[in-house]
């Protein structure tokens, strides 16, 4: 028989943090890439049908690093609301539960 699945505040938090972590690190080696990438194409000494390529991949390094940021910051924010909703629920019932309590 599966255990049932415990949620909690607290851990959707630490995995919205821990996301973002990650997030910001694949952020800062596509930025470190774009980077190089412009630097070897500003002087002009990256030349012929290789630097064509690599500005074609630069574009699409920039556009998979804005679909990164859109959806694991999609995904980041609801876990980060829904951890609000877990913890502001659980100080409801335990309020119930002490108002219970003192009435009976």
């Amino acid at each position: 028989m599966s255990q049932p699945i415990r949620v909690a505040g607290d851990p959707l938090q630490a995995a919205a943090n821990n996301l973002e972590s990650l997030m910001e690190q694949a952020r800062a080696v596509l930025n470190h890439y774009l980077q190089a990438a412009h630097d070897v194409h500003a002087p002009g000494v990256f030349l012929g049908q290789a630097a064509g390529a690599n500005i074609v991949t630069t574009e699409e390094v920039q556009h998979a690093q804005m679909k990164l940021a859109t959806k694991w910051g999609t995904l980041i924010d609801v876990l980060r609301n829904e951890g609000h909703k877990y913890v502001d629920m659980e100080q409801q019932n335990a309020q119930l539960l002490t108002g219970i309590a003192s009435n009976v």
